[in-house]
């Protein structure tokens, strides 16, 4: 059936395209979802039940012109989305429509842009089944199904409208229309608001699968502090901003640099050939046939850059002019260089001053001669690498008494950050850190060896949305979590972990956490698996900890955690394992069976662990 509907569907493409006719046929390839009631247009506002993985879902249901917007109600999801969009498919031509959508999203998907998760559905209801294209709403689950960090999500027809913003970020989106505003009237230029590379790659592609029927909507990431673009169903014409960047000299550029690699290497075909909606893909419309470089390899930050007066620049190299800088103001390594730091050489951040670079790291210090980066009156805002893209090397390298960045509207959790920024780390030390993480790694690659971090304010290491190595690290007087990993893959062998306030090691947000040979110490809690984690742990020894295992779901649009351990040694502990249904504790070879309701509450300060938000007051984990 699936064939003959395909056929058919074919058949009034090509040869009714300025008849449509009506589709009568349901894909059985295509998810089916089963309404209590059937979706009417008359009805503005109402309530159904469907059911969904063995669970009966209430949603709440509003009828729009084009579509029927759809929240899932209380706790639940449904495939992993709160809100979403159901868009009727009355005719051939919007299916085309439609399937060219959904095929553009997978491409954008495989990008690392970000998309909105789409996809033809099956609605049963009263008797009859129709087809349906499924779209995410703009609002906070698309950014975390992305890898991306929480920021703004916002349209622009003729002003700025806000779909998303985190809570207690004050004024950002005022600040946001401000930026917006100066780059309108040619004040700001476009590097300092809009990630060229990635604006420039999205909308090649917008342009060259000639999406009909869609709007842009804009995130501002909070990383970058740059806006990036994504797209949605919708019927109103485009907005001012979209506009403004086809005619932006920059941004046409880039554009015109991607589409000519998209052209000469056919990579878009090969990977949509055996996709099933490929028979719909629309011809690819690449406007640029001359050859053209990319814009951005050597532009400079959009801060005031002032790397000259303590930097030499010799073919892209940049060192520093004398052994010891004091740095009272910020410092910017532009992008398409390398920032060498050797043996003995220092840097103090003092008077809230900070270091940003958009190009590698090469820090190459001594056992007896390190690198040293400290803040000597403990204003320093850290170091952050952004989008350097190739590998980054720290040896020897001593981080002390450096706090997080926060500069006008740009705020990052971390006192060290490489962010798309690959870097490998050994024998170094992170001490005195007054920030959230002492380093966050964020959708990078990276070793992490023969390193220590202790005495941090909060969380010692964190990665999100990475895939590393943590090999022979010590983790010492932690204020939160020794290891927090989200959506990440990493590895934990022969480390200790000492006096951590709250989660030794914690993996959220669908990560895998292999460790092996670790001594965990005075930890409020060893290992904690949560939202579709695993964690296993292998020949380690847990002394004088609250609990020692603990899986649950924290977050409504995934489910529980998973733990495997084999060969744990555990002595003076209070809690062997807080288990939620759910989720899984395999204690050699054997499931357990002992479960506890809502773990949750038994956490963060209500029993054990470290209370979340307010200000963190020092404490020793209590010993047994």
């Amino acid at each position: 059936m699936f064939k003959q509907v395909y056929l058919l569907l074919f058949v009034f493409v090509v040869s009714c395209s300025n008849n449509p006719q009506k589709l009568t046929l349901a894909n059985d390839e295509f998810p089916t979802l089963e309404f209590s009631d059937e979706l009417n247009h008359k009805v503005k506002s109402t309530k159904i039940t469907t059911q969904h993985k063995s669970n009966e879902l209430s949603l709440k249901v509003k009828s729009k012109n084009l579509c029927f917007k759809i929240k899932v109600l209380k706790n639940g999801n449904l495939f992993s989305k709160k809100q979403f969009r159901l868009f009727p498919v009355k005719d051939s031509l919007e299916f085309k429509q439609y399937a060219n959508h959904d095929l553009f999203q997978k491409i954008i998907d495989r990008e690392s842009l970000l998309g909105l998760k789409s996809k033809f559905v099956n609605v049963k209801a009263g008797g009859n089944t129709d087809c349906f294209f499924f779209q995410e709403a703009l609002e906070k689950t698309l950014i975390e199904s992305s890898e991306s960090r929480e920021g703004i999500l916002f349209t622009y027809t003729t002003e700025l409208s806000v779909k998303h913003q985190p809570k207690k970020t004050g004024n950002s989106s005022k600040t946001l229309k401000e930026r917006i505003d100066q780059w309108k009237k040619g004040l700001l230029n476009t590097s300092c608001l809009f990630d060229v590379e990635k604006t420039g790659k999205y909308l090649a592609l917008y342009e060259g699968f000639n999406m009909q029927n869609t709007k842009l909507a804009y995130y501002l990431n909070p990383v970058s502090n740059l806006i990036e673009p994504l797209s949605y169903v919708s019927k109103k014409k485009h907005d001012q901003l979209y506009k403004q960047l086809l005619g932006d000299s920059l941004i046409k550029a880039e554009i015109q640099f991607i589409q000519n690699e998209y052209r000469q290497n056919r990579t878009i075909h090969s990977t949509l050939s055996k996709h099933k909606l490929f028979v719909f893909l629309t011809a690819l419309n690449w406007n640029s046939k001359d050859a053209v470089t990319s814009t951005i390899l050597n532009k400079n930050p959009c801060l005031n850059n002032t790397y000259k007066q303590y930097l030499n620049e010799h073919e892209g190299v940049f060192t520093l002019k004398s052994d010891f800088c004091t740095l009272k103001e910020p410092l910017l390594i532009p992008k398409g260089g390398k920032f060498v730091l050797n043996k003995g050489q220092k840097i103090d951040l003092i008077n809230g001053a900070f270091i940003i670079s958009y190009s590698p790291l090469e820090l190459a210090g001594s056992d007896a001669k390190p690198v040293s980066i400290s803040s000597s009156d403990s204003t320093g805002k850290g170091l952050h690498v952004i989008q350097a893209k190739t590998n980054s090397t720290l040896k020897h390298v001593v981080f002390n008494q450096l706090n997080s960045l926060n500069h006008h509207d740009w705020t990052l959790p971390s006192a060290v950050t490489f962010y798309e920024s690959p870097v490998n780390i050994t024998h170094c030390k992170f001490m005195h850190s007054q920030a959230e993480d002492a380093i966050n790694v964020f959708r990078s690659t990276f070793t992490f060896e023969n390193s220590t971090i202790s005495n941090s304010f909060s969380d010692a290491f964190d990665a999100d949305f990475s895939s590393g190595v943590i090999k022979k690290c010590r983790f010492i007087n932690s204020g939160n979590d020794g290891v927090d990993v989200s959506g990440s893959n990493i590895q934990v062998t022969e480390s200790e972990f000492v006096n951590i306030e709250d989660k030794a090691i914690s993996a959220g947000e669908k990560s895998t956490v292999m460790s092996e040979n670790l001594i965990i110490r005075t930890c409020s809690q060893a290992f904690t698996a949560k939202d579709l984690s695993t964690v296993s742990v292998l020949n380690s020894t847990v002394k004088e900890s609250e609990v020692v295992y603990l899986a649950f779901q924290k977050k409504h649009i995934y489910g529980g955690g998973k733990i495997i351990s084999q060969g744990v040694s555990c002595e003076n502990f209070k809690e062997i394992s807080l288990i939620e249904k759910g989720s899984s504790l395999v204690l050699e070879g054997k499931k357990q069976h002992n479960y506890t309701d809502n773990v949750m509450k038994y956490l963060y300060g209500k029993e054990y662990g470290k209370k979340q938000g307010g200000d963190f007051q020092k404490t020793n984990v209590k010993k047994f």
